[in-house]
């Protein structure tokens, strides 16, 4: 399925995505400096994901002191710095998640920030990734 039907993003949002350059933004320690909640790690296999192929990430949390923890997952697609896209929550148990996406044509050549945001009982975690699919 196509991140142009799974998550929403129209053609008018890949327009936009066109005429602005990206702003990579790692939102996964508070802006305080204080400790996360919780931590939590994205791992995707390239930062230039192939159109039309599968692109499997894994999402992994735990909390400070190494328990595995349950909760939910939210994928937000960024252009400029701004969400031009979410899509629904994704429950995953025992500290792991593992899903795979598939990049559409229309995205090939511009500069994304893939976010996981990470919900678990102490908090709230948000994982970006910076993306360019190619052919």
């Amino acid at each position: 399925m196509s991140l142009l039907k799974r998550y929403g993003i129209c053609p008018a949002m890949l327009a936009l995505f066109a005429m602005f350059g990206i702003l990579a933004i790692d939102a996964s320690q508070p802006a305080s400096g204080k400790r996360a909640p919780f931590v939590a790690h994205l791992k995707a296999p390239t930062h230039h994901p192939k159109v039309d192929k599968p692109w499997r990430i894994t999402i992994t949390a735990r909390s400070n002191s190494g328990k595995k923890l349950s909760g939910r997952v939210q994928y937000e697609f960024l252009y400029g710095g701004q969400v031009v896209s979410r899509n629904s929550n994704y429950k995953f148990k025992n500290g792991v998640f593992h899903d795979t996406l598939t990049w559409p044509k229309r995205s090939v050549g511009i500069d994304l920030t893939f976010r996981a945001v990470v919900t678990t009982k102490p908090g709230v975690v948000r994982l970006s990734y910076a993306v360019k699919v190619r052919r």
